[in-house]
């Protein structure tokens, strides 16, 4: 232990000694009471070089006033709790419009519900796992497993919903054609980099990995994530082009337009914050700054429910969105002309409000 400067007991120890040929020692359960809040070790110092290779089996148990978490992981408790919350609340309401709208729901509008439903369940999971830990002071293994597993399949839908969203998929065009497949492999590739890289930082752990198996299993999921931002910017530019030359897709375009300046927006906070996540990192090699360090997490949390919540309020089911699913004949550039009614042609939705119909009377 090392409490404060002026602490006599300044440093907390207990000595093991071997008695005669005797090759175990140990010693009894002990407590210290820790007066102050800061940054603690436990270490174990071997001070005969003829026993550097003796081993050390045995446990420690650490409890803070309000339970067992750790300082650095004791603030997820609350944002979980929150998040959980804001996911319930988000859900609620984007499913009440749905059912308002029923006839109108499009597939899209599907996968936002599934994306909410998954940040709803991954964020109930986490605090169900962060409370546990809490109060009994060993992981879940089972629900951290399932937290792991609901997140990692919500962040890769999410990008493929981004995707999609920026490819015009129902709303500029009906069908994906041969790209749902690129589409479903991107998707199946990041599912197992992030899967890989979350079980390895949570499952049975507590403190953060090493820095050399961090990066072997960071740089994966980097990678794969710019993929994702630089397909997603391609599709939308040819999304808006194929808009901007026609003069009657002004609701569209608009549409298309607020997409584009939040996903913008989003990607730039995302650079922004990994520089300062990697400053952070660099300088803070010994944890002093462990209180804020829950805000690194956190942070990637709150974006994604920003960009969810903004998808819903840019693809919220109504007449006017269902409006923009009534098909016409037009063709994406490079379609086969004439080719009308068939997938592969690569047809576009309409891009006006049909006429009212008029009817004679017989």
């Amino acid at each position: 232990m090392t409490p404060l400067p002026d602490d006599p007991r300044r440093p907390w120890t207990v000595d093991i000694h071997f008695e005669g040929a005797r090759e175990v020692a140990g010693v009894q359960e002990a407590q210290v009471r820790i007066e102050h809040t800061g940054m603690y070790h436990l270490w174990f110092i071997t001070c005969d070089a003829s026993l550097a290779q003796a081993s050390v089996e045995g446990w420690s148990a650490w409890k803070n006033p309000n339970g067992y978490l750790p300082g650095m992981m004791a603030p997820n408790l609350p944002f979980f709790r929150a998040a959980s919350a804001a996911y319930v609340a988000l859900s609620l309401a984007w499913l009440a419009a749905c059912a308002l709208a029923w006839r109108h729901v499009m597939p899209l509008q599907h996968c936002i519900s599934a994306v909410l439903l998954l940040g709803m369940a991954e964020m109930c999971a986490w605090y169900v796992d962060y409370d546990t830990f809490n109060q009994s002071g060993f992981r879940p293994y089972a629900v951290t497993v399932l937290a792991v597993l609901f997140g990692a399949v919500r962040k890769t839908l999410s990008r493929m919903l981004l995707l999609v969203a920026a490819m015009g998929f129902g709303i500029v065009r009906p069908t994906l054609g041969d790209t749902k497949f690129r589409v479903l492999a991107l998707g199946a590739a990041y599912f197992a980099a992030t899967c890989g890289l979350d079980v390895a930082t949570h499952v049975g752990t507590v403190d953060d990995l090493s820095r050399g198996a961090r990066m072997f299993l960071v740089v994966p999921v980097a990678g794969l994530d710019a993929v994702f931002i630089l397909w997603t910017f391609t599709a939308l530019s040819g999304t808006l082009a194929v808009l901007s030359a026609r003069k009657a897709a002004a609701p569209k375009l608009e549409l298309y337009r607020r997409f584009t300046n939040a996903l913008a927006a989003a990607v730039v906070v995302s650079i922004t914050w990994i520089g300062y996540e990697t400053w952070f990192k660099i300088t803070d090699a010994h944890n002093a700054h462990w209180r804020s360090d829950w805000v690194t997490v956190a942070f990637w949390h709150i974006l994604s429910f920003a960009l969810i919540a903004a998808l819903c309020a840019t693809w919220l089911p109504a007449d006017a969105v269902a409006q923009f699913v009534r098909s016409s004949g037009e063709e994406l550039p490079g379609s086969p002309a004439g080719a009308e009614g068939e997938e592969a042609g690569g047809r576009v939705f309409a891009l006006e409000e049909e006429e009212p119909r008029t009817h004679k009377a017989s």
